[in-house]
């Protein structure tokens, strides 16, 4: 799945500018992700010189988190976007 699908399919959360919100790794922001449906929390991860984002709370490598207002289904649980 592309980016822009991911985007389109899950609806991320968006800041006061309309553009989707990265929430940092802490602070209130990480509370707020800790306080969110499991199910709608992504995690941008750095492998070498690529970005993905993986659906949960991860912390290896992570780079920030996502809300999204839908949860990830099952066919995407192991998806790397």
């Amino acid at each position: 799945m592309t980016y822009k699908e991911w985007e389109e399919k899950y609806s991320p959360v968006k800041n006061s500018m309309g553009c989707v919100r990265e929430f940092d790794t802490t602070g209130p922001d990480f509370l707020e992700v800790q306080a969110a449906n499991p199910d709608t929390v992504w995690t941008e991860c750095c492998e070498g010189e690529s970005w993905y984002i993986y659906p949960g709370l991860r912390f290896c490598n992570r780079m920030c988190y996502y809300i999204t207002e839908k949860p990830c289904l099952s066919e995407d649980k192991d998806a790397a976007i």
